[in-house]
């Protein structure tokens, strides 16, 4: 009996242990395959993030190139300009060297007419003859006047075009080393608000993105807000807290909160509180500016709310993943002379 009792005892002994073994590694695996999870959401932010930065240089990379064959373009069209004008005042030198002739050929002729002998022999017919040769000379004057002033102003719209293809030249230059400028902030900025929201980043709440000269932070709705509801819930506080402070440095921008839902219409239950998607987006996006001006003490002035409803998705609306993904409010930092 007791050998038999010994047996069964370390057969449980023996079970208990295979079972404990289990358990452990199944333990494991849930822990392995947690940070597998989380390396996977990890790379998908920052393949997004990268999408995104590549999909900005693009569009920058496009407009340089833009303005960049506009300016041999224009440097052209004012050398041409150059030479209409040379041209012109060449012929203005021509048709005032003619004039001063004619001028002088009329006083000739009426000196003449002035001091003709009143007895000379056959005086009418010298008389009429000096009469239509002065009568010519003045017809050929107010020709070349006519064409004097013709040309004239022929001159000084073609000093105008070229001061105007000047200036237009000009502001390129500027608008490149602007944007050039722009650039390299936001990079900055981007890097500043990486670092800043690390860790709101890499638990996948807080997505930084690059759009051209602008940077954004992202988040989905069901972090600030319960489904239907636009105002910001105690769990959000914290995080529109860190995102707040991140952003207050920035004195030099401009933030636009902007509001975005799915393509799903509003239920029933809510269409006495909001309309339609757009009322529900534009209501988050208030609130969330109301928030930062009120608790982070952000500059109201700096802060602007927008709503677009389900009109800028993300991605297609097909599967309720994706959905969430377009249900989301972005912080937009613009340059303050844009949204001035």
């Amino acid at each position: 009996m007791d050998a038999r009792n010994l047996v069964i005892g370390l057969l449980l002994l023996v079970l208990m242990g295979g079972i404990l073994g289990g358990f452990l590694w199944i333990t494991s695996q849930s822990d392995e395959f947690s940070r597998i999870e989380r390396q996977l959401r990890r790379q998908t932010q920052e393949v997004e993030r990268l999408r995104g930065e590549v999909e900005g240089l693009e569009s920058q990379l496009r407009t340089a190139r833009s303005q960049s064959q506009r300016v041999p373009a224009l440097e052209r069209q004012i050398r041409t300009k150059d030479g209409v004008l040379e041209e012109r005042n060449q012929q203005i030198a021509t048709l005032e060297q003619r004039l001063t002739d004619l001028e002088q050929r009329l006083a000739d002729q009426t000196q003449q007419l002035a001091t003709a002998s009143p007895l000379a022999s056959d005086p009418p017919q010298d008389s009429s003859a000096s009469s239509a040769e002065e009568s010519s000379i003045r017809g050929q004057l107010q020709e070349r006047e006519r064409e004097m002033a013709s040309l004239q102003q022929a001159h000084q719209a073609a000093v105008a075009e070229k001061d105007r293809l000047a200036q237009q030249l000009q502001q390129i230059r500027r608008d490149i080393q602007q944007s050039q400028t722009e650039q390299t902030r936001s990079t900055q900025i981007q890097q500043e608000l990486i670092e800043s929201l690390k860790q709101e980043i890499e638990e996948g709440k807080i997505q930084v993105a690059q759009m051209a000269d602008r940077t954004a932070i992202r988040l989905e709705n069901r972090i600030l807000f319960d489904s239907g509801q636009a105002t910001v819930k105690p769990s959000g506080r914290q995080i529109l807290q860190k995102i707040g402070n991140a952003l207050k440095q920035f004195e030099d921008k401009h933030v636009q909160v902007e509001g975005h839902t799915d393509d799903r219409p509003i239920g029933p239950k809510l269409k006495h509180k909001f309309d339609s998607n757009w009322e529900l987006s534009v209501a988050r996006a208030t609130n969330v500016v109301r928030y930062l001006a009120d608790r982070v003490k952000f500059n109201s002035r700096q802060i602007s709310a927008a709503g677009y409803g389900s009109t800028q998705p993300l991605v297609s609306n097909e599967t309720k993943a994706l959905r969430q993904k377009n249900r989301r409010v972005e912080f937009v930092l613009l340059p303050l002379r844009v949204s001035q």
